[in-house]
């Protein structure tokens, strides 16, 4: 399964940061970077592939993969 989330609050990008989903990153509506971690981050630079990206001027959607067995769910995930 994939789950996708908008990050927008501090606590979605320490999720992002510490369960190292793949990150899409937006800025004016086109697609910029996609599908790396995050490398750091704070309230107003997100680092992604070597490339800082300001908050305020971008949007992030962060991709995490769950796989899932034929009994139930390896990773049980809670989207904050």
């Amino acid at each position: 399964m994939l789950l996708l989330k908008l990050l927008s609050e501090p606590a979605h990008f320490k999720q992002a940061y510490e369960e190292r989903w793949l990150i899409a990153v937006y800025k004016d509506s086109c697609l910029v970077e996609d599908g790396y971690p995050i490398e750091m981050f704070n309230s107003n630079t997100v680092k992604i592939a070597g490339t800082y990206y300001f908050v305020e001027e971008c949007k992030f959607e962060g991709r995490l993969v769950i796989r899932q067995t034929s009994h139930s769910t390896i990773a049980q995930k809670t989207l904050a």
